[in-house]
């Protein structure tokens, strides 16, 4: 059953306009409903154990453009971006052949 399907089924057979206190529930109840969205264009990277590497995506303000750090030294980066931050490794010497 879709969430909509939920609410209507309330409004139809309960109230169609239901107390403050009981819409607020509903609304909480279906804030829980699916609240993780995929993001399949998003790519994710774990960094190498590099101090420099590490500093570099802190810090440069190109390479902060286009990822988002992650837990454990992970970042994620969207899938049109990766080329741009491959460039932009490049630039500062990096060597990357496998995306």
């Amino acid at each position: 059953m879709r969430s909509g399907d939920a609410t209507e089924l309330f409004w139809d057979h309960v109230s169609a306009k239901p107390p403050k206190i009981w819409q607020d529930f509903l609304d909480e109840v279906l804030d829980k409903i699916n609240p993780l969205t995929r993001r399949p264009k998003m790519a994710v990277y774990k960094l190498a154990s590099n101090k420099e590497l590490i500093s570099l995506m802190a810090r440069d303000e190109v390479l902060k453009k286009y990822i988002a750090k992650a837990e454990g030294y992970h970042i994620l980066i969207e899938a049109s971006n990766v080329k741009k931050v491959k460039k932009r490794l490049e630039e500062f010497g990096y060597f990357i052949d496998n995306i």
